[in-house]
């Protein structure tokens, strides 16, 4: 194995999505530990600046959110050669995710082979295990024991997520103004999923689990989500007393502090169920098109709620049947039963 211990200025290609950044964060982790006096950029997202600001073992994110298209490529490329990175591990398996850094000139590129992209590295690595087979997460994690020769364990990892006390006091405040008092029993929704409706849970029933356990009024649920569903707050806390939408109205470090005030957070195999699981806030994690294989929450604490289907999972953003079976063999009271019998608060 070449040795790479050398090397000073080491970029992420980050994933371009919440959830994949955060399932990469324990791989970063274990980058920081074996080259612990390099300088570690990530490039990503502009909507996920916010997120890798909460990575500590990151030094500077760089966003590249006018640089689509084969023009905004050679830009890209411009901004990364200017930051003279000689490493640079690429962590999606797009072909666009590995022109630009192979456009930069950056002498070491290592990712996976895939999307006829070898060509553009100087390392294509072979998956150890076919992808969705194993956890996401590991797919990372083998990217970095590629370069480092340490092998880290889904088991051994740990997150640090650091929030600005500015972000949580704020949040806390807002709460406040909502009637959410700090010893309030606080239950976080997630009923949204970019995605498509094929990872979406249906609304009714959220607002059937939601009913029951509101029937305890100690408890106070917060519907959260990013920009563009914020429908899908309203419809729920239309039909429950105790709940405040709060879908489309938060920036993401926000998000954070906010999930990390809950007891408990019901998603559906989304970005805010990675959050919670990183803060070890326990997740009732509901999947329909998707593996929770390949995606389920990260730690012990958790209750996946999964029906395995003949046709799944299909991974599809829309169901190809137009029944969406898989979610509707979950019931809301099965789910509400899942909850209390846990025990979480």
């Amino acid at each position: 194995m070449q040795n790479y211990g050398n090397y000073k200025r080491i970029l992420i290609r980050a994933p371009n999505w919440i959830g994949d950044s955060i399932l990469s964060f324990p791989a970063v982790n274990a980058l920081r530990h074996y080259f612990s006096d390099s300088y570690i950029g990530v490039l990503a997202k502009p909507n996920l600046h916010n997120l890798w600001c909460a990575n500590p073992d990151v030094n500077e994110i760089i966003k590249y959110d006018d640089c689509n298209g084969f023009l905004g490529q050679f830009k890209l490329a411009n901004i990364l050669k200017s930051k003279k990175f000689d490493l640079a591990l690429i962590f999606p398996t797009s072909f666009s995710s590995a022109f630009s850094v192979f456009l930069a000139g950056i002498k070491e590129r290592i990712g996976y082979k895939s999307e006829c992209r070898g060509f553009l590295l100087s390392k294509s690595i072979v998956p150890k295990m076919k992808f969705r087979v194993g956890h996401l997460a590991e797919e990372y994690l083998y990217i970095v024991s590629e370069v480092t020769g340490v092998q880290t364990s889904l088991s051994s990892i740990k997150f640090n997520l650091n929030l600005f006390p500015d972000t949580i006091k704020r949040i806390n405040a807002i709460f406040e103004e909502n009637g959410i008092g700090k010893d309030d029993i606080i239950v976080g929704l997630a009923p949204c999923a970019t995605y498509g409706p094929a990872k979406r849970w249906p609304i009714s029933k959220f607002i059937e689990t939601g009913k029951l356990l509101t029937k305890n009024n100690e408890v106070k649920l917060v519907v959260l989500g990013g920009e563009g569903e914020e429908k899908l707050g309203f419809n729920i806390v239309s039909e429950i007393k105790n709940a405040k939408n709060f879908v489309g109205k938060f920036s993401i470090d926000e998000t954070m502090a906010a999930i990390k005030r809950c007891k408990v957070v019901l998603s559906n195999d989304t970005g805010l169920m990675h959050i919670a699981a990183a803060f070890n806030i326990p997740v009732v994690a509901i999947f329909g098109s998707t593996s929770p294989i390949w995606t389920a929450p990260l730690g012990d604490n958790h209750i996946v709620l999964y029906k395995k289907l003949s046709c799944g999972p299909c991974f599809k953003r829309i169901c190809p049947l137009g029944t969406y079976e898989c979610f509707n063999k979950i019931t809301s009271q099965e789910v509400y039963e899942k909850m209390m019998n846990y025990a979480m608060w």
